[in-house]
């Protein structure tokens, strides 16, 4: 399971639980986190190895991606659509002994190197985007005021065919990155480009390393 590093941290300290057959149950896993730098930096990533039994409870509510549905040699350009996916915790709601919180998807932008420059980042480790939460434009082409992403960290970030609007024409779609920041002053969503992961994946179980394509860049 790939997420942010702060969320692995939550995860050393309390029960992470998910819907599964019984209700809900509790995630346990093998917890891998990116070692911490003072100051924080922006490479917020960490991975789970799931325990067999969460692995097979998930797969009655989820679908596990595969390796081809991840582009570890894409990165983005000014310009390139990405979209953003998970669930803000703000929109959740609770019904008796239901809880419930719908999904968001933002269709956004990939910032300019400028954006990049100002966090001491690139495009090679990260993928950044513009995102002004009260002026966001829907796929149907209507300006609102968009959800805070506040709990969207460790959600997908999907790539698109570049130089094309995914709002206007299918295209092919895979994994780019995770979700880890938002930066509401300079109105940037933030993530960890997947090729960051899948080294750190390989860098600890170097037999999985023929399973993906060979990564070209990474900083």
């Amino acid at each position: 399971m790939l997420t942010a590093g702060h969320v692995c941290d939550q995860l050393a300290e309390s029960n992470f639980i998910f819907p599964s057959r019984e209700g809900f149950s509790i995630l346990h896993g093998d917890v891998a986190i990116r070692a911490r730098k003072d100051p924080p930096d922006l490479y917020d990533f960490g991975f789970v190895l799931l325990d067999s039994s969460t692995a097979t409870e998930l797969k009655h509510f989820f679908t596990f991606a595969q390796p081809k549905d991840v582009d570890v040699n894409e990165y983005p350009l000014e310009g390139d659509w990405y979209s953003f996916a998970g669930f803000p915790y703000r929109k959740r709601k609770l019904l008796g002994k239901q809880i419930s919180s719908p999904l968001l998807s933002l269709h956004l932008q990939a910032a300019s190197k400028e954006a990049y420059y100002a966090l001491d980042v690139n495009p090679y480790s990260h993928i950044i985007c513009n995102f002004n939460r009260e002026r966001y434009v829907t796929p149907e082409g209507r300006s609102v005021t968009a959800p805070l992403p506040h709990g969207m960290s460790g959600g997908p970030i999907i790539n698109y065919t570049k130089e094309v609007d995914p709002r206007a024409t299918p295209t092919k779609r895979k994994l780019a990155g995770i979700c880890t920041e938002y930066h509401s002053k300079t109105r940037l969503l933030i993530g960890v480009r997947i090729a960051g992961f899948v080294q750190a994946i390989i860098n600890r179980y170097p037999e999985l390393a023929g399973e993906f394509e060979k990564i070209e860049l990474l900083a």
